[in-house]
């Protein structure tokens, strides 16, 4: 199967093709879903912060977008604690105010984007993110087997 744009995409959803919204604004959240799924996106949307803990801490979706609301400050806590539940998870953070937030320095996998996001932008620092993540990953696990080996008398 193939996306708009002619990148063959999965027939089957894969934690891969799992995407989160996470934002107060539903016609934000309804806008982008629409969207993503027309590019074969899973989309899952979340309008709280109990659901996104939920959802985060699950370590079931690839990449997750942040809506940032209209007080900035709560927003950056939100998503620095929600980051801390799942590190690895990749962060498309959209915000409208003339300042980004301050992020902390955890957040490896995280981009920033002014509102309004073009859907290609968009689609594209997605791909980034989401392969950053699966290096990331794969990394870990290499790391992980070499000390596993050493442990047990391998060099």
């Amino acid at each position: 199967m193939t996306g708009n744009d002619g990148r063959v995409v999965p027939e089957k959803a894969t934690i891969h093709s799992r995407v989160a919204i996470f934002g107060e604004d539903p016609s934000t959240r309804e806008s982008l879903a629409r969207a993503l799924e027309t590019e074969e996106y899973e989309v899952a949307r979340v309008a709280d912060c109990p659901a996104a803990i939920k959802l985060f801490a699950a370590r079931t979706t690839a990449l997750a977008i942040v809506d940032l609301g209209t007080d900035g400050a709560v927003a950056t806590n939100q998503i620095n604690w929600l980051a801390r539940l799942n590190p690895a998870l990749p962060l498309v953070i959209l915000t409208s105010a003339s300042e980004f937030p301050k992020l902390g320095s955890h957040l490896n996998l995280a981009v920033v984007l002014e509102k309004p996001v073009a859907i290609p932008k968009l689609l594209t620092i997605m791909e980034q993110l989401l392969e950053r993540a699966e290096d990331a990953r794969r990394r870990l696990v290499v790391t992980q087997l070499r000390q596993e080996n050493r442990s047990y008398g391998g060099s």
